[in-house]
């Protein structure tokens, strides 16, 4: 049966088990065939498409939660990012906390610069997937990215001798919870956020209190910091590193690393997951012909898994060093194709010519 996708065929090694327009064409018929496959198989399938199509395909599996938690973060990351954030809230309603944090570290903060109003924009589309994915959040997100996010958006006062300084609120909203604390919103958008503290008091009292106090009292400057540590200790075991060592990727090549050992897919594995390698690096290597040629030539699927991984690091180290925005979709594209460029150009000179 012939199959389209959105990879080149020597390159998709599960090929889709029918046509790529019956996602569109024949949903039921799509639907019987994923039910009698397992999840591995139809995550191996998913990430050979792309944007809405991939979205679809999940859609109309019978275990659609399972396959959108199986797949790898970047890969959920960049479908969120292809459908758009208002399309894409059944996507967002089912993705892992690990998952959603890798979007906030890339969403959240710009070199070190912590962002609110995108933090905003993420909060208010939490809030629209339910109560227990925000709360799920404020549960296990690291205690200063919580506190920053706040410090960022509300101002807190309570009546007493301490903290009654009340200064810079005027013509901001003002909300209490309990006739104690005050609280001033900084955004004109209040209502989502206000909502999430209103759930997060019903659920979680303890945390809710603790948050408004350290509101008042942690200082903004060391508590970024801090949070941005942290932030950069998750991303860069994701090849998105600091600038000092993501620039080291234009430097002269030591020799001695063409010595280093090959790495392994399960170099990469993430943990209690399925360890399937994300597919985008390869939707542009029609226009790096060499090392197309090169890699079709592979015979073990796993060594194209790890290059896809590879590429991925390779491409989030560019985008550091050239100080590019990573949650910018286009500069990802852009990033990527320069990457296989370089590439491209190093292999086909490395071989001469012969892949």
């Amino acid at each position: 049966m012939e199959t389209k996708n959105d990879l080149p065929d020597v390159l998709a090694p599960t090929p889709l088990p029918f046509p790529a327009d019956w996602i569109q064409k024949h949903p039921r018929r799509v639907e019987e065939t994923l039910s009698r496959m397992s999840v591995e198989d139809q995550i191996r399938c998913a990430i050979q498409l792309r944007g809405k199509q991939m979205q679809d395909f999940i859609t109309l599996s019978p275990k659609a939660n399972e396959v959108i938690r199986g797949l790898p973060p970047e890969e959920v990351y960049l479908l969120v990012k292809e459908v758009g954030f208002g399309d894409a809230l059944p996507v967002l309603a089912l993705m892992t906390e690990h998952q959603l944090q890798y979007g906030f570290d890339l969403e959240w903060w710009h070199k070190d610069r912590f962002l609110p109003e995108r933090a905003l924009e993420w909060i208010d589309l939490l809030d629209q997937c339910g109560d227990s994915h925000i709360m799920e959040w404020f549960e296990t997100e690291d205690f200063e990215q919580k506190v920053v996010l706040l410090q960022a958006l509300i101002k807190v006062y309570k009546q007493d001798e301490m903290t009654d300084s009340y200064e810079g609120v005027e013509n901001l909203e003002h909300f209490t919870p309990d006739g104690v604390y005050d609280i001033f919103f900084k955004a004109s958008e209040s209502k989502p956020l206000k909502a999430t503290l209103m759930l997060l008091r019903h659920e979680d009292q303890a945390l809710f209190y603790a948050l408004l106090e350290a509101v008042i009292w942690y200082p903004v400057t060391q508590t970024v910091e801090k949070a941005y540590r942290s932030r950069l200790s998750r991303t860069s075991e994701r090849g998105i590193l600091d600038f000092e060592e993501a620039f080291e990727i234009y430097s002269r090549m030591d020799p001695e690393s063409l010595k280093a050992s090959v790495p392994e897919l399960s170099d990469f594995a993430y943990s209690e997951q399925l360890n399937v390698a994300p597919k985008f690096p390869l939707t542009s290597v029609e226009s790096v012909p060499f090392f197309k040629d090169s890699v079709s030539l592979l015979e073990n699927p796993g060594r194209i898994d790890t290059l896809c991984w590879e590429l991925v690091y390779l491409a989030n180290k560019v985008m550091v060093a050239d100080h590019e925005d990573p949650s910018d979709l286009e500069v990802r594209k852009e990033t990527l194709r320069k990457a296989l460029g370089y590439v491209n150009i190093g292999l086909e000179l490395g071989a001469s010519g012969d892949p």
